[in-house]
């Protein structure tokens, strides 16, 4: 197949396409935790605060996502442009996904030699129907910072030629500074310096002339980003009102293994056929996958792995590229979402790079048509799942209902619901999904006790909502303040008075 159009106008399609996309998302709502970062907290609308990012004095304060400065630089810029307005947050998003899928499909090209095949990766990459969250969701660009600028962190790399006549430092210095963008903007930038020695190992080491030169930049990014995480976790602010519980692991020792073969096999089958997707898995999403044959098929699939790194250098950096990005979010150390849709938006670049070279290794002409005919009508079938799956993020109550059907035990899902009907001024919609969300819990969780005594309060039952609140107070003593689980963004400002007059009422004689 003969490709006469430009490269770079391909590449500006690519990102016309994955912003096409996504385009009906520009007049949706502030959904999930976007409307804490965004709606509740103050931060980012203060312009005070570009000092403590460019400064790094935000690792040691207690705000949501102090440790990735980058991410909140650009909430910062977007607050002072569009205030509260989701549309301006989201037209950011766009443009940041777009802006990946070329970088990507550049990244391809220049890797596989082939404009086919690339084009056919980063496409795949763009429409694919995990990206939906991270994608529509505001509260999660982290992680479409982290895959740009590892993506031209890789694209810059690719262009260090240290010897070659009229060649300069400067590819590498942008190499440099990418990566440590990429690692300031989520864990997962971490990745980084994993794939450049990867890539260094793998195609740069052949010349001896340039070793040094190749060695020193692996060097200077892999302390570059060590220094950040070291300042990071060094600064940590101790204790945090924000994050009052630690994270608790998924479980431990062999049972951490079988659960997380679980979690990576739903994960890849995902990859495959993207179904009942959800922005709040857990047990109820892996009842269909065994723990043995989960683990059995994890195992087969490394080997398979293993074997195709082994044969072609080009899928092993791929199965890098892949691992490396999903480790660090694989709970070896316990974090609070054991399983995302997002954590999977930069491990699509490996998946991407390995479409490519199967698309690439397709020679005869028949299977070449019949390949890339076969990828077209995927590509064009996910682009179909993800228009309908975004209609999920038009706002808080469409998110919460889709997760309720998808996942019946969510907490969320039910509190998110119930939150979604106060909203709205209808607070005896609002009482049963609070109390089944306490039935969830085994009345172990303050917050539906918290959401029934406000629907109560606004029905004009005083002592239901009295009582509501006393049994919220027993199992956190935080809400006989309310006004602390305020600053703690657990609470919005008007549930937060309801509670607080409530509080006042129940003390009076």
């Amino acid at each position: 197949m003969k490709w006469h159009v430009s490269p770079s106008f391909l590449g500006l399609l690519v990102a016309l396409a994955a912003v096409a996309l996504y385009l009906p998302t520009l007049g949706y709502d502030f959904a999930y935790d976007s409307v804490v970062q965004i709606q509740n907290d103050d931060f980012i609308h203060q312009p005070r605060h570009f000092a403590d990012l460019l400064s790094f004095r935000v690792l040691g304060m207690d705000v949501l996502d102090f440790n990735r400065p980058v991410n909140l630089f650009t909430l910062l810029v977007d607050a002072v442009f569009w205030d509260r307005n989701p549309a301006g947050y989201r037209l950011t998003q766009l443009l940041l996904h777009g802006a990946s899928a070329a970088l990507l499909f550049r990244w391809l090209r220049l890797l596989t030699g082939q404009v086919g095949p690339a084009l056919l990766g980063a496409l795949f990459f763009a429409v694919h129907p995990l990206q939906c969250e991270t994608v529509v969701e505001v509260g999660y660009r982290e992680d479409l910072l982290a895959t740009l600028f590892l993506l031209a962190g890789l694209n810059a790399a690719f262009a260090f030629r240290p010897g070659e006549k009229g060649k300069t430092w400067a590819p590498a210095l942008l190499a440099v500074a990418s990566f440590f963008l990429a690692a300031a903007s989520k864990e997962t930038g971490i990745a980084g310096p994993v794939v450049l020695a990867t890539f260094w190992g793998l195609f740069r080491r052949d010349n001896p002339k340039i070793q040094r030169a190749w060695l020193l930049l692996v060097t200077t990014t892999t302390l570059a980003v060590g220094t950040f995480y070291a300042l990071r976790f060094a600064l940590e602010p101790k204790p945090s009102l924000i994050f009052t519980q630690p994270a608790q692991p998924i479980a431990l020792g062999v049972d951490w293994l079988l659960v997380q073969s679980r979690i990576w096999s739903a994960d890849f089958l995902r990859i495959l056929w993207p179904a009942h997707l959800c922005a709040d898995y857990g047990p109820y999403n892996l009842r269909n996958i065994p723990p043995a044959w989960a683990l059995i098929g994890f195992l087969f699939t490394i080997i398979l792995w293993a074997f195709g790194s082994a044969r072609n250098r080009k899928f092993a950096l791929a199965t890098v590229l892949f691992w490396a990005a999903l480790l660090p979010v694989a709970n070896w150390v316990p974090i609070y979402c054991p399983m995302a849709d997002r954590y999977l938006y930069l491990p699509l670049t490996g998946v991407a790079l390995w479409l490519a070279l199967f698309l690439g290794g397709l020679r005869h002409g028949a299977m070449r048509v019949i390949g890339f005919g076969a990828v077209l009508s995927g590509i064009a079938a996910l682009s179909l799942v993800t228009f309908h799956q975004q209609s999920v993020w038009k706002d808080t109550a469409s998110l919460w209902r889709a997760v309720a059907q998808e996942n019946p035990g969510s907490l969320n899902a039910w509190l998110g619901q119930g939150d979604a009907c106060l909203d709205r001024g209808q607070p005896g919609a609002a009482l049963p999904y609070f109390q089944h969300a306490a039935l969830l819990a085994q009345e172990k969780k303050a917050e539906p006790f918290a959401g029934m005594a406000v629907a109560y309060d606004a029905l004009g039952q005083p002592r239901q909502a009295a009582e509501a609140l006393a049994c919220a107070t027993k199992l956190d003593s935080r809400y006989a303040r309310p006004e602390t689980l305020v600053r703690a963004l657990a609470l919005p400002v008007d549930q937060a008075q309801r509670l607080t007059t409530l509080s006042i009422r129940a003390r009076e004689p």
